[in-house]
């Protein structure tokens, strides 16, 4: 559980992370919420075709992918990470982790770790060729976890 200490008196969301992301994701629409599932599975930064290629499951789908992207920026869930020749995007650690979480409850960890190796594969589907080889183990603790499910 992510703990956040605050004041006891402060409304239930408040009093500590686990409550303010449930909180927050359940404001958001179903699409937004698989999304950001989706994205947990990135270590690091990511570019939009990466997004695209591992959070979406059509080519109408992946299109949608930037203004969902564009939303979670705006509600803080995403960061933008502005580079000199393209801008990249990034989850802060702990909405990371709640996202993991709920990619596991999702049933689909599997499925997305299995898009995430693909697009960092030589000769896989792929524009970006970081990933994997710049440390990310996250694809195969989210596998782990939805073999334990």
């Amino acid at each position: 559980e992510l703990v956040l200490s605050g004041r006891r008196d402060a409304s239930p969301r408040h009093q500590n992370l686990q409550a303010l992301y449930d909180w927050s994701h359940r404001l958001l629409p179903p699409r937004e919420q698989r999304v950001l599932a989706r994205l947990s599975v990135f270590s690091g930064d990511l570019t939009l075709a990466a997004a695209q290629a591992v959070a979406g499951d059509s080519d109408e789908d992946r299109q949608s992918i930037v203004g969902i992207i564009a939303s979670l920026t705006e509600k803080s869930l995403v960061q933008v990470c502005p580079g000199q020749c393209s801008t990249k995007y990034r989850l802060l650690e702990t909405a990371r982790a709640y996202a993991a979480q709920k990619l596991c409850e999702s049933g689909e960890a599997s499925e997305i770790a299995r898009r995430h190796s693909l697009f960092y594969t030589p000769g896989g589907d792929r524009t970006d060729h970081r990933g994997a080889a710049h440390g990310d183990t996250m694809p195969s603790r989210i596998a782990d976890c939805a073999t334990g499910l």
